[in-house]
């Protein structure tokens, strides 16, 4: 059974100009959600027009910032260098081995 089918209209005149001042509310809120989500596509556009900046880097850079996650994407970083010259060396030889 779906959740629509199960909900009960309200009758109240009130309880009804709540629940459309709600989605109303709601909508707006959407609404500076994707203003907001463009304004930060052209400043990132801005950034690499600019100064060359890579928009994946720019996104990393505001991610650690806003995030507060600069400690744990350096230390996940660090793995990951880690592993990989464990691995495939320092990335100095660029070389492809054949695997027979």
């Amino acid at each position: 059974m779906s959740v629509i089918s199960e909900f009960k209209l309200p009758t109240d005149p009130t309880d009804l100009t709540r629940i459309k001042n709600a989605v109303l509310d709601a909508a707006a809120e959407q609404q500076m959600i994707e203003d907001r989500k463009e304004s930060i596509k052209d400043i990132r556009d801005g950034m690499k027009a600019q100064y060359d900046l890579p928009p994946t880097l720019f996104n990393k850079l505001v991610k650690a910032h806003h995030e507060h996650k600069y400690d744990e994407m350096t230390v996940e970083h660090s793995i990951f260098e880690l592993v990989y010259e464990s691995i495939l060396g320092d990335g100095s030889n660029n070389n492809l081995v054949d695997v027979v």
